[in-house]
């Protein structure tokens, strides 16, 4: 299904955009791929114009066990304002999801490189975005491209990735994580590793931007803090926001929103000008 969404010159306070985009197209339930878990579905957030567009691989949160791809629409829209496109996904949220999530998240980054011509994307500067569980799995995806151990479908590099109050390193008890792996942390100690992004931080990996809530009680902003960290001894340029007495999703919030925003677009001029 298709939408047009028309949108007007925008200014604000951030003076972020710089030009007329006169109209904005919306692509719902879009079929990226199929697999055990069924059809997976993405929304796509077209800028006008021809392109080739920079573009932006979404993955919301939930815990890995609910929200959907409409977390992102309304950052979907703002950044295609600004000349990226979007492609903001769902994925398998049933017990025991990994690795299929992280596959599937692969799969939405194929998918996007195999249309660049039909949505006017440029294959070659697509960035990967996640929020809390999404940025688990976005983080994966940068920083092991080749996917899951003895997955034999080639890599799948992205040019650069966005984590918003991201799950870095998932070895502590929590029923939640318990549920995404299908087993503890301690009887399952090579699955835990693979998951989790901070062991596949590593020289060469695409540039970060990592925000974070100092105020967030679900995913603590030490972990954050801990990642940045470890992104740096790795030598990979890592962009940190900081959104002082945000909670977990700060990001949503009106008070951080256009703070937040202006960030990821300074961060992805520089990322895929």
């Amino acid at each position: 299904m298709r939408w047009i969404l028309w949108v007007g010159l925008v200014f604000s306070a951030t003076g972020m955009v710089s030009g007329t985009i006169s109209a904005q197209t919306v692509l719902k339930d879009v079929v990226y791929t199929t697999d055990s878990a069924g059809a997976q579905h993405g929304d796509v957030y077209e800028p006008q114009g021809d392109g080739p567009f920079p573009a932006m691989v979404f993955l919301h949160g939930g815990s890995w066990r609910s929200g959907d791809k409409r977390e992102f629409a309304r950052l979907g829209m703002d950044l295609a304002k600004q000349g990226y496109a979007g492609f903001s996904i769902d994925y398998d949220l049933k017990p025991g999801s990994f690795p299929t999530s992280w596959e599937e998240a692969r799969a939405a980054v194929r998918f996007v490189r195999n249309h660049a011509a039909e949505y006017h994307v440029d294959p070659k500067r697509i960035v990967i975005a996640g929020t809390s569980a999404g940025g688990e799995l976005a983080a994966l995806v940068a920083l092991a491209p080749q996917g899951p151990t003895a997955q034999q479908d080639g890599d799948v590099p992205v040019a650069g990735a966005v984590i918003l109050n991201g799950v870095y390193d998932l070895c502590f008890p929590a029923r939640v994580i318990k549920r995404y792996m299908g087993g503890t942390c301690a009887s399952m100690k090579d699955a835990y590793a693979d998951a989790s992004p901070v062991h596949d931080v590593h020289e060469g990996a695409p540039p970060f931007f990592v925000g974070h809530g100092t105020k967030d009680w679900v995913v603590p902003y030490i972990a954050a803090q801990m990642f940045v960290e470890d992104l740096q001894k790795g030598h990979v340029a890592v962009t940190p926001f900081i959104a002082a007495g945000g909670g977990h999703m700060y990001w949503r919030k009106k008070k951080y929103y256009d703070a937040n925003l202006a960030a990821v677009v300074r961060f992805l001029r520089t990322t895929v000008p």
